[in-house]
């Protein structure tokens, strides 16, 4: 039989779409099977689908979470699943690096006759097989499947990916869950992208993306002393700063905002294209991302005036990466953090965050000794900007 193909969704009633989670029942019904499993995001009912697809047959599973975001209740689930029987049941870790996901979702099964793939948008979760829309494709082929085919190009990506994923150990289980964000299966990953840092003991798949250009940098300075090697500058943000159009993904061009004057004697201003990191803000995850930002004075507005203070402008693709790490679009007073090194001419680069204000609070890092005195909040208090010897994130 040539290779065949047939559409399975969720939620999708068109003529000659399969239901999505009937057709995984169905293939485990033919008993004995193997089942590879890549999925990118997992919650508690990934593990009761998993533990359904046994009973209806299946009987070895070899299973790659995506370390992306999950709850504590799902690396619980996830721990469990894997400690059941290690003799049919081989669950690893793996994920990519920083600011980048491991997106791709794949089921496959090696039946006595044949081979099957199944690719497209469903993760194994309660949103990925029950609750949202979805759309996948199920390839079909004769057992032994010729190297050309699909699956078997697909069935060397999970292998290759699957090799190179990690085992976890009891300690790295217990480290993952204590570091989990508490949240329910029906919150899904809507309290936001908070991800332990036991990740690190993850490896990191796939190939490395495309290296950003390295804008030059001067010559290192010596290294001035841990306690005053950055000065933060803290500014609330005003109506006007999340207003403007980088904020908006539909929006062009770049935010310019204009640094307080009197900070500009307190930190070494660069100007000119430099390279800034773009940090996590999320409980301040601690994930990076080099970026380009600018900093320039603005020229004077008239004869006999000086130039204006510095503006600090942020570029689409820091934009970008703040606001999906924050999880939503900036707001009036959250905190936006830059971090200079406290010597003209470190290389180190300038850091970026913009933290969410209840987060800024609990972190004492919200700015409180000068105003801006543009743009206060609704009922007339003041916005604030402040100067901090060392680093806040």
């Amino acid at each position: 039989m040539p290779l065949s193909t047939r559409i399975l969704g969720v939620r999708l009633s068109a003529a000659g779409i399969a239901p999505y989670r009937e057709r995984l029942i169905e293939h485990a019904k033919r008993a004995p099977n193997l089942w590879r499993i890549l999925t990118a995001y997992f919650d508690e009912e990934t593990f009761s689908l998993l533990r359904e697809l046994e009973d209806a047959g299946a009987n070895a599973m070899q299973i790659l979470l995506a370390a992306n975001q999950a709850g504590r209740k799902a690396w619980e689930a996830a721990r469990d699943f894997a400690a059941k029987d290690p003799s049919r049941l081989e669950v690893r870790l793996g994920r990519t690096t920083a600011s980048t996901i491991l997106h791709p979702k794949l089921v496959l099964v090696d039946h006595a006759d044949e081979a099957l793939a199944i690719i497209g948008s469903s993760n194994l979760t309660a949103g990925g097989t029950r609750r949202n829309v979805e759309l996948n494709l199920e390839l079909l082929d004769d057992a032994p499947v010729p190297p050309a085919s699909p699956i078997s190009i697909l069935s060397t990506v999970f292998d290759d990916l699957f090799s190179a994923s990690v085992t976890p150990t009891p300690t790295l289980w217990a480290d993952l869950i204590a570091e989990a964000p508490e949240r329910t299966q029906a919150e899904g990953r809507a309290l936001g992208k908070s991800q332990p840092s036991a990740i690190s003991g993850v490896p990191i798949l796939g190939s490395p993306s495309q290296p950003a250009p390295i804008a030059p940098t001067p010559t290192p300075a010596p290294t001035p002393s841990a306690s005053t090697q950055r000065r933060s500058l803290l500014i609330d943000l005003s109506a006007a700063d999340v207003r403007r159009r980088p904020w908006d993904p539909a929006g062009a061009g770049t935010a310019q905002l204009n640094l307080p004057r009197e900070a500009v004697g307190q930190v070494p201003i660069p100007t000119g294209a430099v390279p800034a990191e773009a940090m996590g803000v999320d409980q301040l995850a601690g994930t990076t991302e080099t970026l380009e930002v600018s900093f320039w004075p603005r020229e004077p507005r008239g004869p006999g005036r000086v130039p204006e203070a510095p503006r600090f402008t942020f570029t689409s693709p820091a934009k970008e990466f703040i606001q999906e790490d924050l999880d939503r679009a900036p707001q009036l007073g959250d905190v936006l953090v830059l971090e200079f090194p406290s010597t003209a001419g470190v290389v180190d680069p300038i850091r970026v965050a913009v933290v969410g204000r209840d987060h800024a609070q609990q972190l004492g890092i919200v700015p409180m000794a000068n105003e801006r005195g543009a743009d206060p909040w609704p009922d007339g208090t003041p916005l604030r900007w402040e100067i901090r010897d060392g680093s806040v994130i």
